[in-house]
Order: C-alpha cells, then structure tokens, then sequence
C-alpha cells in the first residue's frame, strides 16, 4: 500500500496553472517616459493620449497633475473634442486613489505627471510618520517598496485601462578607479525618479531629452529627441525618434488588442506557506529585539524607576517608536521594531 505525506496529498489536489491562451494581444497600453525638466515628457504624453482616444473612439482623459502641465495642455485636447479631468496634487494616496476612481467611473486613458513627486511623498511621509530625524535605515526602504508595489504597481499593471506614467530623470552614477588607482564617480547613464524598478514594470519605456536641431548653424530651434529603451513589441527597441507623435509608434499600439480583455496578473497568490512565521507576540526573535530595547534603556540610564528617569524614557520611546507604551510596541510588527530600534541606536 502506498502512503503519501501531506504535501504530496496537497499536490494532487492542486488545479492546474496553466491555461490556453485565447487573447490576441494585450487590451491596455502600459507606458512609462523619463526625462529631464523641459525634454517634452508631457506633450509627449499628450500627444499619445490623444492619438489613442482618436484610434479607439474615447472622449474622456485623466490626468493626474503634479506641475501644473494640464493648464498648458487644455486646448490641445478640445481641439479633438476630448473631455481633460484632472486631479493636482503630490500626494501618493491621491494618486492610487485616481487610479481606482477611473476604473470607477469607466475612463480608459490615464496620464500620471509625475511619479517622482508621489514617490518622493511617499518616502517623506514614513519618515514623518517615523520620525526618523535622522533620515531613513535600511529596513525602512523594505516597508517602502512593500507599499510601493502593493498600492501602486499591482494596480498600475491591473488596471482595465492605459497609463502613461511620466518621471523625473536623475544620473545614474557608479565609481571607477583610474590609471593612478584613485576612486572617481562617474555617470554611467540616466535612471527615473522613483522606486528602482518601476520604470521597467511597462511595456513601452522612453527617455525624452531636448537638444538642438542640426539643420544648420543658425538654427536655434529645440527638437525633442526619445529614445527607446524598452518595447516589449520588439519593434522599436533602441531607436531614437525625433519630435514623436502617436504615429511614431503605431507598431507598438497596433500589437494590442484594444477590443479585448485585460489579463490579469495573480498577485494574491503569495508563498509564505513555506516559511514558519516568527512574528508572534511570543516569537524568540521578536522577544531579541524587545531585549535589545531594555538594553538600551538601561544603556542610557533610563531604566530606573524615579519620576525622570520615566519621564524621559517615555520621551524617547515616543520620539522614537510613535508610543511610549510597552503594550502598543510588542504589538508592531517585526520590521517596525526593528527598524525603530535602529533610529534609537542611533539617537543620541
């Protein structure tokens, strides 16, 4: 008689994963552009937008407007009878909220100028909440990015409709040693203003930069020159296009299947049934980190009884962790108390 574990049990009752393709192409464009102030990012956008509410018969743009573009923008979309909602703001939540109001209301078409602005708030406001005086520790960009991916990414890449999502560039700069054996930094190319890699998460990546046109000497005109770091269409991978228009990538939209359904990416499905969990109340390494706080209490001469020494171990604990109740901090989670018990080292 065979005898079979759990596990193994548990494995044949598994569905199958796997399942026929029957869509003829993506439903929903995913575009992200990268530049510097001025290198023609969002009429870029606009330009896009318009051409893809042209091709596919829609009246209605979104536009999430962190600098104020929209103001110089407005004509441009009357022009082709397309109706502009915009939201102002910088903030993160306003954002993810645009997001979901648009797949709300049915509106297919999103501009989101820019990403550098939420990221940059996002970051500002767990520092805040943190109080990290000190600016961020290590384990704080994990609660960062775990945020990042959750609220904004998996919507970004879910959503039933088509985003353009425009980001500040920045160098990218690495060090190099030279022929005398001294360090030097350098810049080895350019990279967004953002989480690391949510320029990748598209499927059609630009950098946009402004230069000189060449006609001749006297010519002092700008043109807007993009080249085209990523088209997962295969069809415009390293090209560089000057003055892009819709047009320009109409290989790139004609690969999608605007009529059809958008797939959808599992991110409910998580692994964590292969690991124990340690962030009981009672857990061996969370009853470490609680240890390493009385410590250094102790360490600072705070773990006394005497009405100052509590006055000032409640200041420090709320300074610090955001409460200065015992209770309240076994309950957080492991990365909290870790990462809080970083900011406290540190504190002087």
């Amino acid at each position: 008689m065979m005898i079979y574990s759990k596990r193994e049990i548990q494995k044949m009752k598994r569905p199958s994963l796997l399942k026929k393709v029957t869509i003829k192409g993506p439903a929903y464009c995913k575009i992200n552009i990268l530049g510097y102030s001025g290198g023609g990012k969002t009429f870029t956008a606009c330009q896009l937008a318009i051409g893809l509410c042209k091709d596919i018969g829609l009246n209605d743009v979104a536009f999430f407007d962190s600098e104020g573009g929209t103001d110089y923008m407005i004509r441009r979309f009357e022009k082709h009878n397309i109706n502009l909602h915009v939201c102002k703001s910088r903030s993160f939540y306003d954002k993810v909220n645009v997001m979901k109001e648009c797949i709300e209301s049915g509106i297919k078409v999103l501009i989101i100028d820019s990403v550098s602005h939420t990221w940059q708030d996002l970051t500002e406001g767990f520092e805040k909440r943190r109080n990290r005086k000190n600016g961020l520790v290590i384990s704080d960009w994990k609660i960062i990015k775990k945020t990042w991916r959750q609220e904004f990414v998996e919507l970004y890449l879910n959503s039933p409709m088509h985003i353009i999502a425009l980001g500040r560039a920045s160098n990218d700069m690495d060090t190099d040693t030279d022929e005398a054996g001294k360090m030097q930094i350098k810049k080895v190319g350019t990279k967004m203003k953002s989480e690391g890699e949510f320029p990748y998460e598209s499927s059609l990546l630009l950098e946009m930069e402004s230069v000189k046109a060449k006609m001749s000497v006297k010519d002092k005109n700008q043109v807007i020159k993009c080249t085209v770091l990523k088209d997962r269409t295969d069809n415009y991978n390293g090209d560089i296009i000057y003055n892009p228009r819709y047009s320009s990538f109409i290989k790139f939209f004609e690969f999608h299947d605007f009529s059809g359904q958008q797939t959808i990416i599992d991110v409910a499905q998580k692994s964590d049934a292969f690991f124990t969990s340690d962030d009981t109340p009672d857990s061996p390494r969370k009853k470490i980190l609680l240890e390493e706080i009385d410590g250094e209490l102790a360490r600072r001469g705070l773990s006394g009884t005497s009405r100052q020494a509590k006055q000032d171990r409640s200041n420090l604990l709320n300074d610090t962790f955001g409460t200065s109740s015992w209770t309240a901090i076994k309950r957080m989670s492991i990365d909290d108390i870790e990462a809080n018990l970083d900011e406290l080292k540190r504190t002087v």
